[in-house]
């Protein structure tokens, strides 16, 4: 949600493209970190389990919004031509 309400000012598709990139980071920046925080730690595979579960949920929501994200960037571009249309007629 905060990634959808923080990018207002940009257009639908840049919009979109922000949400679905700025979650999948998780596991590629935070993996790295764990790792060299807790390097010393002898249990360091119960510190990534909810790192590494919560990637599968993030691409899983992805994938279920993908369809209604997409419906929402086809329908702002054809009122974005309607608009221009209206203009220049």
């Amino acid at each position: 949600a905060t990634a959808w309400s923080a990018t207002t000012a940009l257009a639908p598709r840049d919009r979109v493209a922000f949400l679905m990139t700025a979650t999948h980071k998780t596991l590629g920046r935070g993996l790295p970190i764990i790792r060299i925080l807790f390097a010393d730690r002898d249990d360091l595979s119960s510190i990534c389990t909810p790192l590494l579960l919560h990637h599968p949920v993030q691409l899983g929501v992805g994938l279920l919004l993908s369809g209604r994200l997409a419906g929402y960037v086809a329908q702002t571009d054809s009122k974005r031509k309607d608009e221009a249309v209206q203009t220049v007629g």
